[in-house]
């Protein structure tokens, strides 16, 4: 029965992926972000896709680090690469309110070894852990130095940063057994990426107006 709640939970990820990286490629204002934000979810439909197939294929779940994983730190590497791209355009005084909150971000990583250490207590995978807790210690400090500084993608950074905290309760609950609440944060995240694509949005909007003053 588990492995059938997989299975739909598999399907759901890859119709939603689908939907999404079809609607970011169609915006048309700062093309680019929009087409980060669509490689993102393009890296993760291919991570779940050859998630599922290999169960199909092989009757059993990948185990250890596989072509998915990879596909999964690309995903997270497209949304650091994103807010690197709108770091640069950053005003002055985004800027300052940055570099005041350096040490308040660096909670954001924290949080991240924190969460990553109990995944490796409860259910070990020492090498997965370290390489997943490593790019998200990084895209957790960007997004979070994002909505310190304010401006126009506030409401994208912490759009971003609360879909990926999403993500942490995620694995905890899958560490812990916790199989019910793995699949109910699971869909609450799916559905949460939907909030992503429309806080770029209006972000481009508000940038856009401060531009022609």
């Amino acid at each position: 029965m588990e492995s059938l709640f997989d299975i739909i939970s598999c399907a759901v990820q890859l119709a939603t992926l689908a939907a999404l990286v079809g609607w970011a490629m169609r915006q048309k204002a700062e093309t680019w972000l929009f087409q980060f934000i669509a490689g993102a979810f393009g890296c993760y439909f291919l991570g779940t896709l050859f998630w599922t197939l290999h169960y199909f294929i092989a009757n059993d779940w990948p185990r250890g680090f596989s072509t998915a994983d990879l596909s999964y730190i690309g995903f997270y590497c497209f949304f650091i690469t994103a807010s690197i791209g709108l770091k640069s355009g950053w005003t002055h005084e985004e800027n300052t309110r940055a570099k005041r909150g350096r040490l308040a971000a660096l909670a954001a990583p924290a949080v991240v070894i924190a969460f990553h250490a109990a995944y490796f207590l409860l259910a070990s995978g020492l090498i997965n852990n370290a390489l997943y807790c490593i790019v998200l210690c990084f895209l957790f400090y960007q997004t979070l130095t994002g909505v310190i500084a304010g401006g126009a993608y506030r409401r994208y950074h912490g759009t971003v940063l609360t879909v990926f905290a999403l993500e942490l309760i995620i694995f905890l609950m899958s560490s812990f057994g916790f199989d019910a609440l793995y699949y109910v944060f699971t869909y609450i995240q799916m559905a949460a990426w939907f909030l992503i694509i429309p806080a770029a949005k209006k972000g481009a909007e508000l940038s856009a107006k401060e531009a022609t003053g």
